[in-house]
Parts: C-alpha cells; sequence; structure tokens
C-alpha cells in the first residue's frame, strides 16, 4: 500500500490492533561498522516528515515522524544485512488519537539505494511502505538558535547556541543537546505543565533535525521514554 508515507495508516491499523505496553531497551547495542554509510536524514519531499537512521545509537537506531499528520515511529534495535536494515521492537504514536503501542516484535524494514531508502511495515500481511530520499545535514547550530514559531498548533522553540532550547506548547520541555554528524542529539529533557502527570518529568532519549520542505526550512523533534513520545516542529524565522 502506497500513501501519505502510508505512515498514518500502518500506525492506525496497529493501535487498532494490538495492545498497548512499555518497551525494555536493555540489550540493545550499535550496529556499527559498515552501516554508517546509511546513517542520515531521509525525506519523503511532498511532506514535512523524516526518518532518521543512525546505526551508531545503542538503542533507537531508527526514529520515522511525519510531522504533518503527526504520527512517530521508533525501534529499539536493527540488524544489517547487505544494504537491508531490520528493525525489531517497535513504537508507534498518532497524536490525532493520542495513542500509543508497543511491540517487543514487530518490525520494519528498510532497503537502501543510492541517496534513497525504501522502508515498510508488515502488518497482519498488509505491506505499508514509503520511499524517501537521503537529505542534507542539519543545518549549524548557530544557523538555528533563535525563536521559532509553529503557526499551527502555537508551540515556540526556542534553540540557543550554548546547547539548550525550550520548546513551549502542549507541554514546556527544556533540555540540552550536542552534534552529533546529521543531526543534534538531545543529551536531558524534562516536560512539565503538559495538563498530564502522565507526560511530566524526565525522557531518556530525543533527537533535533532540521528539514527543508516546499521552500522553507524547519526545526523538528522527538522525545521519548518508556510509555511516552512527544514531538513537534516548527518553521525556522531566520
Amino acid at each position: 500500500m502506497q500513501g501519505k508515507w502510508a505512515l498514518a495508516a500502518a500506525i492506525g491499523l496497529a493501535l487498532a490492533g494490538c495492545g498497548g505496553g512499555g518497551g525494555d531497551d536493555e540489550g540493545s547495542k550499535p550496529i556499527g561498522g559498515s552501516g554508517a554509510k546509511y546513517d542520515g536524514i531521509y525525506v519523503e519531499p511532498n511532506y514535512l516528515g523524516m526518518m532518521l537512521v543512525d546505526t551508531g545509537r545503542t538503542s533507537q537506531p531508527v526514529i520515522i515522524a511525519d510531522f504533518s499528520t503527526s504520527v512517530v515511529m521508533v525501534a529499539d534495535t536493527a540488524k544489517l544485512s547487505n544494504k537491508k536494515l531490520t528493525t525489531t521492537g517497535l513504537t508507534l504514536a498518532d497524536g490525532s488519537s493520542g495513542s500509543l503501542v508497543y511491540s517487543p516484535a514487530m518490525q520494519s524494514n528498510i532497503t537502501f539505494g543510492n541517496n534513497s531508502a525504501k522502508a515498510s511495515i508488515d502488518l497482519a500481511g498488509e505491506v505499508y511502505s514509503f520511499d524517501l530520499t537521503k537529505a542534507p545535514d542539519s543545518l549549524a547550530v548557530e544557523a538555528v538558535s533563535g525563536s521559532h514559531l509553529n503557526y499551527n498548533d502555537g508551540a515556540e522553540w526556542i534553540i540557543n547556541e550554548d546547547g539548550t532550547f525550550t520548546v513551549n506548547g502542549t507541554c514546556t520541555v527544556s533540555g540540552t543537546f550536542e552534534r552529533k554528524d546529521e543531526y543534534f542529539n538531545v543529551t536531558e529533557a524534562t516536560a512539565v505543565s503538559c495538563g498530564s502527570d502522565d507526560f511530566e518529568g524526565k525522557y531518556t532519549y530525543g533527537v533535533i533535525v532540521t528539514l527543508s520542505n516546499q521552500g522553507s526550512d524547519y526545526v523538528a523533534g522527538v522525545i521519548g521514554r518508556k510509555g511516552n513520545l512527544l514531538w513537534g516542529s516548527a518553521e525556522l524565522s531566520n
């Protein structure tokens, strides 16, 4: 099945057909080695979203987010064989319904080409796939620093050159980040004022990237922990 990434349809089916639950990242190992040549940010040029592949991460080596439809997929681990990356253990979230599901057995497959990738998820025999193109690395922090507004949801992103950030949105999220090759790795993040205690507190992982879509540049990010994901984006003001 092809579609708007087909990610939203896949996650919708998974949330309808699977029970919830939390993940456990213990025992995850970096892929390392030749997998590094496939690392980077991949995009579907028509939509505001990304797939981040980092084979050096000890956990969450693949994070896929469609910020236009507000759906996210995070993989626990991944194994590379030739040009095919198989991930195992998926957390799927749908912002429109507020639903999240985790399956330690669910898998996705990513096949790499020449500056491209095809990702697919097999759910109950229905394969959802989407094609992606490798994008430029995230902009330098100097180009991202400042205050940026998401005009759709009102969230304000404040990125500072000293490696700190704040997002004032559904929650107020503050934290620190550092440059890691193609993106920024979130080294610490805490959410407060979420309106629900379930989403407040410290988060254990996260990423921030910059994306270009239809002539505009955006800052976008995902933070997560067992049982929770937060994500969003904003158009760069500078």
